[in-house]
């Protein structure tokens, strides 16, 4: 899913805790995207992400967490699947990380320490603020 086909779009990468966040903040991640951003993207999930979440899926027998990460699955494959599993030695943050600098990609994601060191590498950031709306860190 893309707002057009064009040369210049910017990748956005989904990571995993961000594919959780319509069910946990019933927010449609697409509908604020275009409202926040004024260029064009194409939204993306790196495959090790996919093998993230079912490798959680899979360690949960019932409850909430089991059915969030069963649908964050089901969600994922509305987008494309970039072939990028993880590596030996690395967690899935680096690979994230190592794709987004390679990419020039805004990384969309929730998990603090991931910003932190994608702010120190000068890569943006979509988050989500204040449980109701996504913002956009260090895009000029």
């Amino acid at each position: 899913m893309a707002s057009s086909e064009n040369k210049t779009q910017r990748l956005i990468i989904l990571d995993a805790n961000f594919l959780l966040v319509p069910i946990k903040n019933r927010i449609d991640i697409l509908s604020e995207l275009y409202s926040l951003l004024t260029f064009p993207f194409k939204v993306v999930v790196l495959s090790g992400t996919i093998d993230e979440l079912k490798r959680k899926y899979k360690s949960l027998k019932v409850g909430k967490e089991r059915k969030e990460l069963q649908f964050a699955i089901k969600y994922a494959a509305h987008f494309e699947i970039i072939p990028c599993p993880l590596e030996e030695n690395k967690d899935m943050d680096d690979v994230i990380i190592d794709f987004a600098v390679k990419h020039k990609a805004i990384v969309a994601t929730n998990d603090t320490k991931l910003r932190k060191k994608l702010r120190e590498l000068k890569v943006p950031t979509i988050f989500v603020r204040e449980k109701k709306y996504l913002k956009i860190n260090g895009y000029e």
